[in-house]
C-alpha cells in the first residue's frame, strides 16, 4: 500500500560560541577548548546531526595569511572534536573563510568614520591542510 509519510531534511545550524584562539594562533584558549568540549557533549546526545565546521580570522593581516589561519583554526577544532569522540563521518564540511562577517560588522560599527569599505566575507578555497 501507499503511505502518507514523507522525509524532509531540515538544515540545523549548531554553533560553537567562544571557540576562541590565542591571538595570531591556531591554539585554542582554555575557554575555547571548554566550548569545544560542551559542543562535543551536545553532539554525542544527537548522533544523527552532521557538523559543518567553518574557520575564521580577524581583519589583521593579508587575505592569504587570514585564509591560512582560518584553515588551521578549523582543523584545530576538527581534531579536538575527534579526540572528544566525534568521528569524521559526522562532518559534512570543513571550510575556511578568512575574515568573518560578524567581525567585519563589529569593526565597521566601531570605526565607522575611519574605515570606508570592508571586503565581503571571503571563502578560502582549497584546504591547504588536507
Amino acid at each position: 500500500g501507499q503511505s502518507d509519510q514523507a522525509t524532509v531534511e531540515v538544515p540545523l545550524e549548531f554553533k560553537i560560541y567562544s571557540a576562541n584562539f590565542r591571538f595570531n594562533s591556531d591554539q585554542l584558549t582554555r575557554s575555547g577548548l571548554d566550548s569545544v568540549k560542551v559542543a562535543a557533549d551536545s553532539l554525542k546526545k544527537y548522533p544523527e546531526i552532521k557538523v559543518r565546521l567553518s574557520g575564521f580570522a580577524d581583519f589583521k593581516g593579508s587575505d592569504e595569511y587570514n585564509c591560512n589561519l582560518s584553515w588551521r583554526r578549523v582543523h584545530t577544532v576538527h581534531h579536538a572534536l575527534n579526540r572528544l569522540g566525534i568521528a569524521d563521518e559526522r562532518f559534512s564540511a570543513i571550510e575556511g573563510f578568512g575574515v568573518d562577517a560578524a567581525t567585519q560588522a563589529t569593526l565597521r560599527a566601531a570605526a565607522a568614520d575611519t574605515v570606508r569599505a570592508w571586503p565581503p566575507r571571503q571563502y578560502c578555497p582549497g584546504d591547504p591542510f588536507p
